[in-house]
């Protein structure tokens, strides 16, 4: 279930980019923006092959 997205992100760019039926919450909520360090760790830890991360859309 869709309970936030980012700044600047709409609902119609979440279902643009999903390939799949999205449930949402009543109350869609603003996400605080990831950190530097955070970004670094999903890049670097969580997906350094750029399977998911970083991949080029096709």
């Amino acid at each position: 279930m869709v309970e936030s997205v980012l700044p600047g992100v709409s609902r119609d760019d979440v279902v643009k980019n999903t390939g799949f039926e999205l449930l949402w919450s009543k109350n869609v909520l603003t996400s605080e923006p990831p950190t530097d360090e955070g970004i670094r760790v999903l890049r670097e830890e969580v997906d350094p092959i750029k399977y998911i991360v970083g991949r080029q859309a096709a």
